[in-house]
């Protein structure tokens, strides 16, 4: 059975259900998601001033937020061997991923210097790996629309 079936087959379960299938299916060794160039490079600005930075470079993404508040949406997978960094002078940064029955998957690492608050948005759920590390000011994981 492909990752896509096991996904689709989760979408049925509530959100709790699906992150204890997705930690099952992670701890085996199976992948879960289809390894893309790099995390967090296709979006779509919501609000505020919001781009990737030129000084990205492949399995390193730098988001710069030069506005109060930035917010995207779009896959807000953080793949394993990848490092997503927010810089800028922004204060809020909010990201919501917009996948229909696909929980969000941080996996990587996920940086911001400073105390910027980082909010990620997935109305199927967000999932930390074991191995994810999260260093920034503030975070918010949430589900709902």
């Amino acid at each position: 059975m492909s990752v896509k079936n096991v996904l689709n087959l989760t979408s049925a379960i509530s959100s709790k259900g699906r992150l204890g299938v997705l930690a099952a299916i992670m701890s085996a060794g199976i992948p879960t998601a289809a390894i893309a160039d790099s995390s967090w490079t296709d979006y779509t600005v919501k609000h505020g001033t919001v781009n990737t930075a030129a000084s990205s470079t492949l399995n390193h993404t730098k988001i710069n937020v030069d506005s109060r508040v930035g917010i995207v949406s779009g896959n807000m997978d953080i793949h394993a061997n990848d490092t997503v960094t927010l810089k800028g002078s922004g204060e809020i940064f909010a990201f919501k991923d917009n996948r229909a029955n696909v929980g969000t998957q941080i996996l990587g690492k996920l940086k911001s210097p400073g105390s910027m608050t980082v909010v990620l948005v997935d109305r199927n759920g967000v999932f930390f790996g074991a191995n994810s590390v999260v260093n920034v000011g503030n975070i918010v994981a949430a589900t709902g629309k």
